[in-house]
């Protein structure tokens, strides 16, 4: 689709094809990319079939070798090299709009309003039976709930994200179908930006991208609602404007994550929640001046007009001093000392302003029922109240629901001197005590009265947490209710505990509290630990006077912990047992929310066939009926994860099609009876397998270096939390499972091996190939969660991830030495290899290497056959569409790693050439090069260019009547030093992050 205007687009281009950073300075000459790039494939192509003849041969490699000596022979220059992975980077950001495009399917907005329209019309009764109250009820349920969070997926500045949400809508944010011109406008733009992550990710960048994708959400959900209307109103013309409806919640974590996060502090979260409160009261203000703009001036609308003016100089009334509330707010985030005497006369005022100031929605909407009966004559300003009033009762006083999150280990800090607690809470020696402990507490709780210097002094984080949602309920929205989510839960000591906290500081009424279970542990004992939680008395009943239970799977950690295939396994075995545990307790009355956390790459729970496999993948039919049969009501929600995750709502047609595709999932939902239930012994097993090959690789020390000590420097900072949880950061690294998830699989993406959601599928096949085809060929959910590892075989290459580990083998580069054009070379070759030795890295990498090449080979052998046989008898069920790329994106994929093993060829042989020195700046030239060798470059050359300056010339020769041009050497500095190794160290390193773009680019996703 787009890639063909791209070629168009770059088939006229007349100059050097760089970026605004241009790393090597263009040649008088323009190089012909596309010459370069056909020409790289040809040589792709014939070191492939050198394979066929040559086992220990590696395409990959051969290439990179091939193309760095070209470099160093001057057939290629480093422009030209910049120039064709710029060209490489825009044309995957093609694929990747053209990849979006498919997966949400159409973009037509008629056609997804119609298909919305199709779902209102076909809910049950609604047709047949004309059934009023059965329809409002249908409407005003919350199947479902789209979470916002502020996961590091950042990977793409802000101005490029745009471009690729309107590419992938084929339309611009004002609906119109994007011209040729356009797109190739877009075209040009991808080709001359680099296609990295803005060089500052702040908190407040991440929230006003989170505020844009929320408003673009909320303009899908009013057209939505808009036909709710309409169709009501056609179908009971006699009270259509009774219904409520709500069908989905929109909520936000960005700026209330406290999970593993120094730099998010009280202040600077009520700041953000009062700038939402002003933009959402602002929106409903104008709203209502537009309809108040609209009523004809008639003794009919007197009343009208008195009601919809008392709603609006409420809304300006509490718009007036919010600016000043969220300054102070701010400024208080920055410097407590400083600004706490404006933040105390700030909060003394919003106390003494409290009886006045609005917190409950529930008082407008109160104001519009009123203002709407009264406007019967007037159907259409009745049909825009009843959307402003809809607006208001789904999303509160703010823009979004609210989730806050923390650390199972900060509630138990928080706990531990309450009740003495010093070891694991599961602990089978002391659990019964600590749990009648916090029994003892929670009945005998005595709640307490806080203010903002509360906050201030308080330094425990689950009770500043706790803190914090009072403080909200008391002036932001008292109705609303906000999720208090608690990671890496593992006990059930953590919830109770956490009820304790919300008791004392009496919003119990207001949060709902939500486990979420992700590491091993947790899913594996999941259900026990909800009974657990049901089992105590005071849970119990807290869950019965908020009317829901809430729970929070994992799909992220768990898939990084077991293996995405067998973690969408554990989630699913944890939600058929949970609903015994609902039935066992006797809550056949209470709403179930099920918050399923998932980011938009594999690796992170994200099918990638398209959008209702998605959907399906997280929420299996199977259990959806399970759990619907026990509960009032099945609420699940699912994640939209940073940058990547908000690429679906930069433009709000796109958004729109997701909310098209939400509702068909709803339609269209079923649970056909699958061997997967049946034959239980097989799947668990099966999924075991994988399970433990995954916990040992994790385990494995020399894994964790693979990932931290290497592969970390492959990618860059994509968000504004740190790569390690606050508790971790003074920790050595011991395993892998200390690595964020999301760094985690970007690793593996650039390393060219989706290990985590590959690794464990060979053993596991290998244990039973019949019964395994079989599966495939009967189970539609056992095809579904192993497509997940076929779609990682497809975009993996065992070749590109044995090359990086060959370029940290000493004999590898004894053997180029060997080959060298000329002995200078052949010596610079040797003294890298003599760098490597001591290092002692190749020998474990290689043994990783080949536990998952031995895998990889027995799943892809099964698979082989499989397909073969899919090509002989039609009537095997086997869904590949969408699941795999196409040969020239394929071949777009091996140059990108080939390019970076050449410039890493290019690096470490310019580390090097690195001067001799006496140690200083606490380290040596041995540890210097060490880093590059690791491909820490940036700290490296930071430090070299400190050792090593490049002074300015003095004022010595001023002055002195006549003019001298000649510099002495200290005048001079290291000038060659940085004209010839440092400098370019800087801009290869630079060009290994570009390419970073365009394979995140293929796969479809940063981590």
């Amino acid at each position: 689709m787009w890639r063909e205007v791209f070629n168009q687009v770059v088939k006229i281009q007349k100059g050097p094809l760089v970026p605004e950073t241009v790393c090597f300075k263009p040649v008088d000459e323009w190089t012909d990319i596309t010459t370069l790039y056909e020409d790289l494939r040809l040589h792709l192509k014939h070191f492939r079939l050198v394979t066929d003849e040559n086992p220990f041969a590696n395409p990959i490699l051969l290439l990179a070798v091939n193309l760095a000596r070209r470099l160093d022979k001057g057939e290629v220059t480093f422009s030209a090299l910049e120039q064709l992975i710029q060209f490489l980077d825009a044309k995957a950001f093609m694929v990747r709009a053209e990849r979006l495009a498919r997966y949400v399917g159409t973009t037509d907005p008629l056609e997804n309003l119609k298909s919305l329209q199709e779902f209102l019309e076909n809910l049950e009764g609604l047709c047949e039976k004309k059934d009023f109250a059965l329809f409002a009820q249908e409407v005003a349920k919350e199947p479902f709930g789209i979470v916002i969070t502020a996961h590091p997926t950042f990977a793409l500045r802000e101005d490029l994200m745009h471009l690729l949400s309107d590419l992938a809508s084929g339309r611009n944010v004002a609906g119109v179908p994007l011209s040729k011109e356009q797109v190739e406008d877009i075209i040009k733009q991808a080709l001359w930006r680099e296609h990295l992550p803005d060089p500052q990710i702040t908190l407040e960048k991440e929230h006003h991208l989170a505020l844009e994708a929320i408003a673009n959400i909320k303009k899908a959900l009013l057209r939505f609602y808009d036909l709710v209307f309409k169709v009501a109103q056609r179908q009971f013309p006699d009270k259509w404007w009774e219904i409520r409806p709500r069908l989905i919640t929109v909520a936000s974590w960005v700026g209330y994550d406290l999970d593993g996060r120094r730099d998010i502090d009280w202040a600077k979260s009520f700041a953000f929640r009062l700038e939402e409160r002003k933009l959402a009261l602002n929106n409903y203000r104008q709203t209502l001046q537009h309809i108040i703009e609209l009523l004809p001036i008639t003794s009919e609308t007197e009343d009208i007009r008195g009601i919809l003016a008392q709603v609006l100089q409420t809304l300006e009334e509490n718009l007036a001093g919010l600016d000043e509330e969220i300054s102070a707010f701010q400024n208080a985030s920055q410097d407590l000392e400083v600004y706490f005497e404006e933040l105390r006369q700030v909060a003394k005022r919003m106390y003494q302003g409290l009886p006045r100031r609005l917190t409950k929605p529930s008082i407008l909407c109160a104001a519009l029922d009123a203002a709407i009966e009264a406007a019967k004559k007037f159907p259409e300003i009745q049909h825009r109240l009843c959307l402003l009033r809809t607006e208001i009762d789904v999303f509160g006083l703010g823009l979004s629901h609210i989730h806050v999150r923390l650390n199972s280990k900060q509630i138990h800090n928080a706990m531990r001197p309450l009740i003495g607690l010093e070891t694991d809470p599961e602990d089978p020696s002391v659990k019964k005590t600590y749990l009648k402990a916090l029994d003892q507490l929670l009945a005998g709780v005595s709640p307490v009265s806080i203010n903002f210097g509360s906050l201030i002094r308080e330094r425990t984080t689950a009770k500043r947490l706790f803190m914090l949602v009072a403080q909200m309920v008391k002036y932001i929205d008292s109705e609303t209710p906000i999720r208090f989510l608690i990671a890496e839960t593992e006990s059930s000591f953590t919830s109770i505990a956490a009820l304790y906290f919300a008791k004392l500081f009496k919003v119990e009424e207001h949060v709902d509290l939500s486990p979420l279970l992700e590491t091993t542990r947790a899913l594996v004992r999941g259900a026990r630990i909800v009974d657990e939680m049901l089992a105590n008395y005071h849970y119990k009943n807290y869950v019965l006077l908020r009317g829901r239970l809430c729970v929070q799977t994992g799909f992220s950690d768990a898939g990084r912990h077991l293996g995405q295939p067998a973690a969408g396994f554990a989630i699913e075995n944890f939600r058929r047992r949970l609903a015994k545990v609902i039935e066992k307790h006797k809550l056949s009355d209470v709403e179930l929310v099920i918050f399923n956390t998932h980011g938009e790459s594999i690796g992170r729970g994200a099918h990638p066939a398209n959008f209702t496999s998605r959907l399906a993948y997280i929420m299996p039919p199977k259990s959806r009926v399970e759990l619907s049969q026990k509960v009032a009501a099945l609420k699940e929600e699912f994640s939209f994860q940073g940058g990547d995750g908000y690429l679906y709502f930069l433009n709000p047609y796109l958004a729109l099609s997701v909310l098209a595709r939400i509702f068909e999932f709803a339609r269209e939902t079923f649970a056909p009876e699958d061997p997967f239930y049946q034959e239980w012994d097989y799947v668990f097993e099966f999924f075991t397998t994988v399970q433990q090959f995954n916990e040992r690789i994790m385990q494995d020390p020399v894994y964790a270096s693979l990932l931290n000590d290497y592969g970390r420097n492959f990618i860059f900072p994509t968000g504004s939390r740190a790569l390690k949880r606050q508790f971790e950061v003074e920790k050595t690294l011991l395993t892998a499972a200390e690595i964020r998830a999301i760094p985690h699989n970007a690793i593996l993406h650039q390393l060219g091996l989706l290990a985590n959601t590959i690794g464990g599928m060979g053993q596991a096949v290998r244990r039973n190939p019949d019964q395994f085809i079989r599966f495939q060929q009967k189970s539609w959910r056992f095809r579904q969660l192993v497509s997940m590892a076929e779609y990682a075989l497809s975009l993996s290459d065992f070749y590109a991830f044995a090359g990086y580990l060959h370029l940290l083998d000493p004999e590898f580069w004894l053997m180029l030495a060997a080959k060298a054009s000329n002995p200078l070379q052949a010596q610079e070759l040797r003294r890298v290899a003599d760098s490597l030795e001591p290092l002692d890295r190749h020998a474990g990498f290689s043994r990783i290497g080949r536990l998952f090449y031995r895998d990889l080979l027995n799943f892809a052998e099964v698979l082989g056959a499989i397909h073969a046989v899919k090509k002989r008898a039609d009537s095997i069920i086997y869904e590949r569409e969408g699941l795999w790329m196409d040969e020239e994106i394929r071949d777009d994929l091996e140059i990108l790693h080939a390019l970076r093993q050449a410039i890493i060829y290019q690096i470490f042989t310019l580390a090097v050439q690195i001067p001799e020195f006496s140690p200083q700046r606490g380290t040596t030239r041995e540890e210097i090069i060490e880093r590059i060798l690791h491909l820490d470059v940036e700290s490296a050359v930071k430090v070299l260019k400190q050792i090593f300056p490049l002074l300015e010339p003095g004022a010595l020769s001023d002055d002195f009547g006549e003019k001298a041009t000649y510099q002495t050497e200290d005048q001079l500095g290291y000038w060659q030093e940085h004209q010839n190794i440092f400098n370019p160290l800087e801009s290869l390193y630079r060009l290994v992050k570009r390419i970073t773009g365009g394979v995140t680019h293929i796969i479809g996703a940063f981590g």
